[in-house]
């Protein structure tokens, strides 16, 4: 049987304004929060986590979170294009 993971990244606005306020009124949003997640797809139990402020680069936030230890090694690990290969290839030393 196949360990696959899975990670993504997603960002939390801090204010109240809506969307559509905000786009209207041309109002800048200063800061946001990144939250990035790495689940286990069978069990859907949460591994790991990252919360920093935006933006960021998902791929080194990937190698931080493998560089301390909080996901085991897996067969597969599912991300989207945000994680750049070459940390990719880094962390995980076998065939993408």
């Amino acid at each position: 049987m196949l360990y696959i993971l899975a990670i993504d990244s997603t960002g939390l606005i801090e204010d109240n304004a809506s969307y559509y306020y905000a786009k209207r009124s041309g109002k800048k949003r200063k800061s946001w929060t990144k939250l990035t997640v790495v689940v286990n797809v069978e069990s859907q139990t949460i591994l790991a986590e990252d919360v920093r402020k935006g933006p960021g680069n998902d791929g080194v936030i990937l190698r931080e979170i493998v560089e301390r230890g909080d996901i085991p090694s897996c067969d597969v690990l599912l991300a989207d294009s945000g994680y750049d290969l070459s940390v990719l290839g880094y962390l995980f030393p076998f065939s993408l």
